[in-house]
């Protein structure tokens, strides 16, 4: 399971399954997916499965990354750094996240450590995470951005040490 079943998406199909072998529970019709009992006496006969809630992956990101794209990273990358001949700690890489307030969890492999779901930005709110390290493992704490007009201190508490914290109207 690439990205996982929501559990009504798992207890359609389990519908679906049955309605076409012709062993459809009377109880199924009503409602055209199977009950809340039979889901979780699934998930106990199926221990290898749990709850978990995805990690959202936009889809640009999701299609972006092939064997094409990446070959021509790293044959782009080689011919930077034999030119300029850069140090492990003059190299930085910052990574964009966007962390929504809402999402659903789905049915994926226990023991799995991450699991995708594509998401856009319009459901719940979106806060951007900047992070920064370098090659030689450096770090700068990391920065948020708050879909607001004014951002104020509260809305860091709890979070890194040294996070800093911005808005902007649009995230």
């Amino acid at each position: 399971m690439c990205y996982g079943l929501t559990t009504v998406q798992v207890k359609e199909l389990a519908y679906q399954y049955a309605k076409a072998q012709g062993i459809l529970p009377k109880p199924w019709k009503e409602k055209e997916m199977t009950s809340k009992d039979w889901l979780l006496g699934f998930m106990k006969r199926n221990s290898t499965l749990n709850l978990r809630k995805p990690e959202n992956t936009s889809l640009s990101r999701a299609t972006s990354f092939n064997p094409t794209n990446v070959s021509n990273f790293y044959s782009n990358l080689e011919r930077v750094l034999e030119k300029h001949k850069f140090k492990p700690h003059m190299i930085w890489n910052l990574d964009e996240t966007g962390c929504l307030t809402v999402t659903n969890p789905v049915l994926a492999t226990r023991g799995s450590k991450q699991v995708g779901q594509v998401t856009s930005a319009e459901r719940g709110n979106l806060v951007t995470m900047l992070g920064f390290i370098n090659a030689s493992g450096g770090t700068i704490p990391p920065v948020f951005i708050f879909p607001r007009v004014h951002f104020k201190e509260i809305m860091l508490k709890g979070g890194s040490t040294g996070a800093k914290g911005i808005s902007n109207p649009i995230g």
